[in-house]
């Protein structure tokens, strides 16, 4: 009967210890997100708190996640923060993470471990890409120093071509220490983000280039997507041009199920790879941006056009616009630089999305 009574006892102290927990970070994360100018939903107790928006003109999230762990046979659930920020510009692949407290690296069958020369930081960080010239460039002395600095107080960072991600073991609920920790990633990510170039700019050589010797990248760029031509009438952004083709898949659908209120940018990845990745697609809207590049993270190792559809669904969808990032043939780019502002329509197929930024890619 004691040991019943002891049992229920602590399993009370537990639930008010979460309860109070859980108000706390409520209260903490209204709080920095007021202070911040960033938008927070969700509650702490429901496991559904989100914190996005931009801090000092960089995209970034934190968020609340339930930490499954096997411990004495059962399944234990925790509450865990994550925070990630958006990095852009950075066209080759690369993944730079802790070395596993054992010493082993992390294995991956596509890229490959990359030592930058620096005994100290090499021993501590794992850095895999498929471009060893390209990615020692990059993790020069500058870059290192921000990743030792950010590390040496925050533990569990993985950055990648697209992301800094940090996860700590708790439901954050220090006003102060989250603050730092945000403002401390978008330091971090300025670093990771300074002095890149994709090509060489007149008159002047980029910090990170790639070399002229080296092979293109094994994976061929994927066929270009249908090229785009001007849509001779007015059309709704979210309405599928007729085509037998297309997978009759509408703007306001997948940006619904994308970026919809409440939707991570984790669980956005995931919903895109189970539900629309290879979906083929026809779409018309406002032609925003079109860039040269040399070689593009989604679009292969060699040259072509980066164009940018400026897309506003008309209903259905969440606040916000939506874009449709194509690769086309590097001859495109002259052409499409003089239709900036126009209407234009094209095709082809899903391959990878980026919640912050609410793009959709799409290649062959």
């Amino acid at each position: 009967m004691d040991a019943l009574l002891q049992v229920i006892v602590e399993r009370l102290i537990a639930l008010w210890k979460r309860v109070s927990s859980g108000h706390r970070a409520d209260e903490t994360w209204s709080r920095v997100a007021e202070n911040l100018g960033l938008a927070c939903s969700g509650t702490g107790f429901g496991k559904d708190l989100r914190l996005s928006g931009t801090l000092d003109g960089v995209p970034i999230e934190a968020e609340i996640f339930e930490h499954v762990e096997r411990k004495k046979n059962k399944d234990e659930a925790t509450l865990h923060t994550r925070y990630s920020v958006q990095l852009t510009g950075v066209w080759f692949r690369m993944t730079i993470q802790p070395v596993r407290p054992t010493g082993r690296r992390r294995y991956h069958a596509v890229t490959r471990t990359i030592l930058t020369g620096d005994g100290p930081f090499d021993r501590a960080f794992c850095v895999r890409g498929d471009d060893p010239e390209v990615l020692t460039a990059y993790c020069d002395e500058e870059r290192r120093a921000a990743i030792r600095v950010f590390h040496r107080r925050r533990r569990g960072t993985k950055i990648t071509s697209e992301a800094i991600v940090n996860e700590v073991g708790f439901l954050e609920d220090n006003a102060l220490r989250m603050t730092r920790t945000l403002h401390a990633l978008v330091e971090l990510a300025r670093a990771m983000m300074k002095d890149i170039g994709n090509e060489e700019p007149a008159g002047e050589k980029p910090a990170v280039e790639k070399p002229a010797a080296v092979e293109p990248a094994e994976k061929p760029a994927p066929e270009p997507t249908e090229v785009l031509v001007p849509v001779p009438r007015v059309a709704r952004d979210d309405q599928v041009v007729s085509s037998k083709e297309s997978d009759d898949l509408t703007v306001a659908a997948v940006a619904e199920t994308l970026f919809g209120n409440g939707v991570s940018s984790f669980d956005a990845k995931q919903r895109f790879v189970d539900e629309f990745a290879g979906k083929r697609v026809r779409w018309s809207g406002v032609l925003e941006q079109v860039e040269s590049f040399g070689s593009d993270v989604h679009f292969g190792g060699t040259p072509g056009t980066r164009v940018t559809l400026h897309l506003v669904p008309s209903e259905g969808t969440p606040s916000g616009t939506v874009s449709v990032v194509a690769g086309l043939p590097p001859e495109e780019a002259e052409r499409l630089r003089d239709a900036r502002g126009q209407r234009m329509e094209g095709s082809g197929r899903l391959i990878d999305c980026d919640p912050f930024l609410r793009r959709l890619f799409v290649g062959e």
